[in-house]
């Protein structure tokens, strides 16, 4: 089962609560500080294009691909800057 990924416009504190209270995270990490430091790091690396939901076609990038992030923006590229402004 995959690790849980923020939802749209979901703010941090409220990812983290819901993200550290799931079953995956209670069986694989049966440590407090271990699902906090998880989920964190799910959080910190949201827009990854590894984390990319869908790619689709898109004559206007780069690369001829958009990706479709956890946040539900859309992204050009193969690999994007860890700091973005959206």
């Amino acid at each position: 089962m995959p690790l849980p990924l923020p939802n749209q416009d979901e703010p941090k504190d409220a990812f983290i609560s819901r993200c550290i209270e799931t079953e995956i995270m209670n069986e694989d990490f049966p440590n407090l500080t271990q699902r906090i430091a998880v989920c964190v790091s799910q959080w910190d690396n949201k827009d990854d294009v590894e984390n990319a939901i869908e790619i689709r076609e898109n004559k206007d990038c780069p690369d001829g691909f958009e990706h479709q992030m956890p946040n539900g923006k859309w992204m050009c590229g193969k690999s994007h800057p860890n700091e973005t402004n959206y």
